[in-house]
């Protein structure tokens, strides 16, 4: 089906599930949120250093 040497994090899962899916794309959005928000509070913790906003 596919070049294994191409995958960087191979996830064993069923993927004809649509259960399964679901649960592995419902996490990786989580760790995506929480990626985002960690980065705006670092935004926000460097414009309140240097009272200028951060990039």
């Amino acid at each position: 089906n596919a070049d294994p040497n191409k995958v960087d994090y191979p996830i064993p899962a069923n993927d004809d599930a649509t259960k399964s899916i679901r649960t592995i794309t419902n996490f990786m959005v989580e760790a995506i949120r929480e990626g985002l928000a960690e980065r705006e509070k670092h935004k926000a913790e460097k414009e309140a250093e240097t009272g200028a906003p951060a990039e």
